[in-house]
Order: C-alpha cells, then sequence, then structure tokens
C-alpha cells in the first residue's frame, strides 16, 4: 500500500500537529549549542516539555531554572494551605471525609489498603482552593513516586515525553536498578538527544545503567511512540503499570488522569516455561518484542529482549485483572492479524473471550477522550470505533445518538479549570477541538457545531463525584453500559436524577483506560481502497470487566507497607466481600450529562 493512500484516509492526532516543531526547535537548539566554544561549565542536555512546546534543559545535577521555580512555588503554596488548615483544624473539630457523592465506588468509602481498584486516578495538587480537597479527594489516588517504588531491580519505562529531571526526581525505585530503560517518542531529527542524555545518565548513575532509546513508527508520517506504561522487575515479584500521563509535572499535578498498577508473584519453580503461561503474559510479550524491533539505536532493542526473555517467564499473571488491549504501527490484511489490535482487538475481545454479544445489543458506550482526529472530511471513522466497541459490525445512522455518548469539557468548564485559573496552559488544554464545529471561514466562535455530533456531546462536569470537576481530563477511557439487572459492577444515578427520569442503575459492562484518542493513527482504520486495516501509533491500554476479575482482594504486593499499593489494611478488612468490593474510579457520570442550551465544546485556539 502507497503511503499516499494511508495519508489521505486518515485522521490527525493530538500530539502530531506539534510534534514537527518541537523536533525543529530541538534541532535548531542542539546546533546552536554545538556552534558555541567549549567552556567549562556542565553539560547541558535538551529535552521537550510538550505541555508549552519549549525546549528546555537539564544541567548535571538533573535540576534546571524552570523546574527549580515551579517546585518552589508548589512548596510554598502547600505550605501556605497547610498552615491554613492547621489553624482551621485547631478550631473545629470535623476532619475531612468522602462526600456521598462519591457513588462511582460500588463499595463504601472507607479506606481498606488490601483491597484492589481496577485502576487508580492520579493525585492532584493545588486543584481547587478548598483546605479539605487534597487530603478528601486523594485519599485513592496515586503519585508516580508511590509507583516507581520499592527495591527495583531492573525496569522498562515508556512514553511520549519525558521531562527527564522531574521524571528521575519522582521515580525513587530507580535509584538503585541496575537495568532501566527510558523509551520515548521524540522523531527522527532529534536523535542527539538520545546520545546526550545517554552520556548524561551515564555519568550520574554509572555506565550502562540506564538505556535510552527511540521508538520508530516505520513509514507511517503521523504516527507516534505514544504508550505509556512502566514494567518494574523485583526480587520478589514483577510490577505493570500503564498510564494516561506523559512522565511530565503538569500531567501528573493538574489534570485528571488514570493508571493500572498491579504486582505479580513469581511462578512457582516447576511451572517457569510454558506451562503457566496465560493470555496477559503473552500479550504483554508480544508488544514489548515488537517493540524492541523498533528501537533505536538497535543495540537497546538486543538488551531489551535479552531482559525480556530471561525475565518475564519467571512471574505467575494468572491474577491480571485486566486484558491489555495495544496498538502496534502495521498494514494488517489477515483476519487473524486485524482482531490482535486497536479497536478490533476491543471487539474481538468482547464478542469471543467476554461473551457480552447479547448484553451489548442493547448498551450504549461512552467515549472519553482528549484528543480527536479530522472529523471535518468524514465521521464514518467515529462510528466504525463505535461499532467495534459496541460488537458491532455498523450501527444503524437513525440509532447513532442513542447509542453513543462523546464526553468533551464546555467552554464554561475549560475556563473554571485550575489549569486555566493558574494560567498554567494558554492553549492546548485539549486537542483538536475544531473538529466539533462545522468547516468554512468564519472564525471558530461564529461556527456552529456539527450537527450530527451535538447530539452525543456530554460535560466533564460530573466529574464532580471524584472531586475532578475542575481538573480538565487527560484521562482516555471508553465505557459500555446497559440499564442494570444483577451485576456487582453498577453505577447509580443519585446525584443527577432529573437526567435519568427512570433513576436505574447502569451496569457496566466493560472499561477500557488506555492511552489511545479517537484517530485513526491510535485505533486504526479499515482502508476503502484494500480493506487493510492500518496503525500509525504505538498505544498501551487495558480493559476490565466482571469477567476478568479474579479478585478484589490484593494477596501479593512488591511494596507490601504501602497505603495503597501493599497488603497492610485496617482490622475490619477480614469480613470485606470479594464480591462487593472491587472499586471502579469512574471520574465522570454514567450515563454521562448531556450538553444543556448554550453549552459549546471547548477550542484550543
Amino acid at each position: 500500500m502507497k503511503n499516499e493512500e494511508i495519508i489521505d484516509l486518515t485522521l490527525s492526532s493530538d500530539e502530531d500537529s506539534d510534534e514537527d516543531n518541537l523536533a525543529k526547535a530541538i534541532k535548531l537548539s542542539l546546533e546552536s549549542q554545538s556552534s558555541q566554544p567549549q567552556s567549562s561549565q556542565p553539560k547541558q542536555i535538551p529535552f521537550v516539555n510538550d505541555t508549552n512546546t519549549r525546549v528546555t534543559t537539564v544541567s548535571n545535577d538533573i535540576t534546571d531554572d524552570i523546574h527549580s521555580v515551579r517546585k518552589r512555588k508548589n512548596k510554598e503554596y502547600l505550605e501556605k494551605k497547610g498552615k491554613e488548615s492547621q489553624e482551621k483544624k485547631s478550631s473545629s473539630s470535623s476532619s475531612p471525609s468522602f462526600s456521598s457523592s462519591h457513588s462511582s465506588y460500588r463499595v463504601s468509602s472507607i479506606q481498606r489498603n488490601n483491597i484492589n481498584q481496577l485502576y487508580y486516578l492520579s493525585s492532584v495538587i493545588r486543584s481547587v482552593k478548598d483546605d479539605k480537597y487534597n487530603e478528601a479527594n486523594n485519599k485513592l489516588s496515586l503519585t508516580l513516586s508511590d509507583i516507581i517504588s520499592g527495591e527495583i531491580e531492573a525496569c522498562i519505562t515508556t512514553n511520549f515525553i519525558y521531562e527527564l529531571s522531574w521524571f528521575l526526581e519522582n521515580s525513587p525505585g530507580l535509584m538503585n536498578s541496575k537495568n532501566t530503560f527510558i523509551l520515548h517518542g521524540n522523531k527522527a531529527e532529534v536523535d542527539e538527544v538520545n546520545t546526550q542524555w545517554q552520556d548524561h545518565l551515564d555519568n550520574i548513575f554509572g555506565k550502562d545503567l540506564f538505556t535510552v532509546a527511540r521508538v520508530r513508527v516505520n513509514e507511517f508520517r503521523y504516527g507516534t511512540h505514544h504508550s505509556k506504561c512502566a514494567v518494574a522487575f523485583y526480587a520478589s515479584g514483577i510490577r505493570v503499570a500503564i498510564f494516561t500521563n506523559n512522565f511530565i509535572e503538569l500531567d501528573w499535578t493538574f489534570k485528571t488522569q488514570g493508571c493500572y498498577v498491579q504486582d505479580f508473584p513469581l511462578k512457582a519453580e516447576n511451572d517457569v516455561g510454558d506451562k503457566k503461561k496465560n493470555h496477559f503474559e503473552n500479550d504483554l510479550m508480544d508488544y514489548f518484542m515488537k517493540l524492541s524491533a523498533s528501537l533505536v539505536p538497535q543495540s537497546a532493542g538486543a538488551k531489551l529482549r535479552k531482559l525480556l526473555r530471561e525475565k518475564l517467564p519467571l512471574y505467575d499473571f494468572s491474577s491480571a485483572n485486566g486484558r491489555l488491549v495495544a496498538s502496534v504501527p502495521g498494514n494488517y490484511t489477515s483476519d487473524e492479524g486485524k482482531k490482535k489490535y486497536g479497536h478490533f482487538r476491543v471487539k474481538d475481545l468482547v464478542l469471543n473471550e467476554l461473551s457480552l454479544k447479547n448484553k451489548l445489543s442493547k448498551a450504549e458506550v461512552c467515549m472519553q477522550f482528549t484528543s480527536m482526529g479530522n472529523l471535518y472530511k468524514d465521521q464514518r471513522y467515529l462510528f466504525e470505533v463505535a461499532a467495534s466497541l459496541l460488537g458491532e459490525e455498523s450501527l444503524p445512522t437513525s440509532n447513532r445518538s442513542n447509542r453513543v455518548k462523546m464526553i468533551w469539557p464546555t467552554f464554561m468548564e475549560a475556563e473554571n479549570s485550575v489549569e486555566t485559573q493558574e494560567r498554567l496552559v494558554v492553549q492546548g488544554l485539549m486537542g483538536n477541538s475544531k473538529y466539533l464545529y462545522e468547516g468554512g471561514t468564519k472564525p471558530l466562535s461564529q461556527r456552529k457545531i456539527q450537527p450530527n455530533l451535538e447530539p452525543l456531546l456530554c460535560k466533564w462536569s460530573g466529574a464532580s463525584l471524584m472531586g475532578r470537576q475542575f481538573v480538565i481530563p487527560h484521562i482516555k477511557t471508553y465505557i459500555a453500559y446497559c440499564n442494570s439487572t444483577s451485576s456487582s459492577w453498577s453505577h447509580r444515578q443519585s446525584q443527577y436524577g432529573n437526567e435519568d427520569k427512570t433513576n436505574r442503575e447502569k451496569e457496566i459492562l466493560y472499561i477500557l483506560l488506555t492511552s489511545c484518542n479517537l484517530s485513526s493513527q491510535a485505533f486504526g482504520m479499515v482502508q476503502k481502497s484494500n480493506g487493510a486495516f492500518v496503525i500509525h501509533s504505538w498505544e498501551l491500554g487495558i480493559l476490565f470487566s466482571p469477567e476478568t476479575l479474579h479478585s478484589s482482594k490484593r494477596t501479593f504486593s512488591n511494596t507490601p507497607s504501602h497505603r495503597l499499593l501493599g497488603l497492610y489494611g485496617n482490622d475490619d478488612d477480614t469480613t470485606i466481600n470479594d464480591s462487593l468490593d472491587t472499586k471502579i474510579p469512574v471520574p465522570y457520570q454514567i450515563p454521562p450529562i448531556p450538553y444543556m442550551s448554550g453549552d459549546r465544546p471547548y477550542i484550543c485556539f
């Protein structure tokens, strides 16, 4: 297939629009540095901060001026709020607690440390000017330092963007690791970053302890390496974490994000090898082996394959509470190849492995993403993805608005967000939102919402259920639900009863937490010309359903004393009922709240 055919039919993704400019900026920065006379000053290492499209630097002590200022301001703010909070506590006997609005959890809101959440929201700070906020709404949330922690012996980290100084400062578990991979999504034009980062890390931590590599996207012009994950190897077991956050400070501080974290023990000695392999292990190995073949330099790929072959078969993944959903760049023509990745992977799982066909025929799907492809040209792709998520071949035009919902913050929600209020980001809260409006030459503010999309649009404000109503999403979730029957996975319409006049519970059939936005590069797209299924980008996510859940009670942890990821709970934890105590942190209302008259989707200018 010619590249021209692929490009003509594909949609642009959120990161692609700025990536060429980022690459040029880094290249110019490197050229400028190379032209400067040599001095005795510490070597400066460029890296990209995708939040404001600029190049900053990392010095030998892994700090930079901008990062230091931001860190100091955050520290001053938290100290100030802490003093105010203490003063209020001393004059009042009340203490922060969860409110009844946390009804998105099926369980009560008591913190039970040895009970699994299917995934976690990442902690946010300074999200609202409320003394109770950080303590109450982050009790069940994680920071990066919670996840990349403990006595890690080796670690694979992958992401689109790294803010190297911040990432290392917030990954304490890497300090003693003997084999750490930093796999990033920079374009080929900035391969100089590989060498300079590598030299820098070798100088600080010792040679060969860190391996820096770029992930290629082959011939696909608009593809990116967008997966966000960490696989940490311990003496006792392995930790698999899948994120929606980039490894940058802004993403872990002021945005609503999701992260799956699960620990797995070593296999029994006589089970090592093919005897005890399961789907999760096979899928994880398949994804990383393919990733290893796309690393620059190639030596990094060989080193990664060696680690995978030696280590991954040693662990027992039979307790995995979800199924991996990956996107791997390629041109897939066979039926077997098509169903391995992208949105066809979801379709295959829900129909053939989870046996949800009957329930999905009456279900709706909520698509919550933070960037989209070009919907001016052809809305066919939107409903191609929706059909797969509902286990259908196609969706009748007359029924689409009843079965497909899209969550996208309104102008008012974005303007009231902490990012806007703190003036941290002027542009780029959400990506490519102009495609929700009609095309033409008029200014975007004067254009109408596309009539076929307007009935699908829903607000983000339901995020008040998890205390995230002022925290703009970067999380990506796709949820299929129907009217509740007897499932333990339900979501009651309590706070917004007027939106669901029947006030019935909604049964969640599955939840997909992923790095995938609504673009053909991410989820893949069927080509009109020859029926091939083409994927441009690397993505990674995990799908949960009652059928994939093994147990709600955690029986193993690599960090057993951790407040959320450990094993040490309260005395009353011994009486917990497994069938009811699985936490499902959906940060918005199910079904979502439709736009009202006058609401307009937020546009990034």
